[in-house]
């Protein structure tokens, strides 16, 4: 049975941090979905495009064909919150965590990245707080922890041993 995590929170939060760290520390039979991949690199960043079709599509084979599925992304829920639902409702072996972080703390974030591409206007368009999808057991981030130990939540969560 897949082991699924799901990373979300405002742009600058650490999600793709700590997704790309837990693939690195996982390993084989990983599949990363990560929504900016998607939306931004495989379909062409524009309203309506296909994005959740698509993640949707790949949730479903990640979960037919991996032994584990990271999702990462802001995944706001009035736009992803059905389809995320739809699959991993009520389902075990689902590990949900959302970055509830302040508006200022991702914009210091983002500011320290070596690729900071957006200003704080754009971010503040795209902020949302306290956006949670509802599933069971979904953590709660909060920005006092580092990715560190971040990393090792997760991976103890999920009974990994390396």
């Amino acid at each position: 049975m897949t082991k699924v995590i799901i990373i979300r929170g405002n742009s600058g939060s650490g999600k793709s941090s700590l997704a790309k760290e837990l693939q690195n520390r996982i390993g084989f039979q990983t599949l990363l979905i990560s929504q900016d991949t998607i939306r931004r690199e495989m379909l062409y960043d524009k309203p309506d495009n296909k994005t959740v079709e698509l993640i949707d599509y790949l949730i479903r084979y990640g979960l037919e064909n991996c032994d584990y599925m990271i999702i990462e992304g802001i995944l706001k829920e009035h736009r992803y919150g059905d389809m995320l639902r739809k699959h991993f409702a009520g389902k075990k072996n689902v590990f949900t965590y959302y970055y509830d972080i302040s508006f200022e703390e991702t914009l210091r974030r983002h500011k320290n990245k070596k690729n900071a591409e957006f200003g704080k206007e754009e971010m503040s368009n795209w902020f949302v707080a306290h956006d949670y999808l509802g599933l069971e057991n979904e953590k709660i981030i909060k920005e006092h922890i580092s990715l560190n130990d971040m990393v090792e939540k997760v991976l103890e969560d999920i009974n990994f041993k390396e």
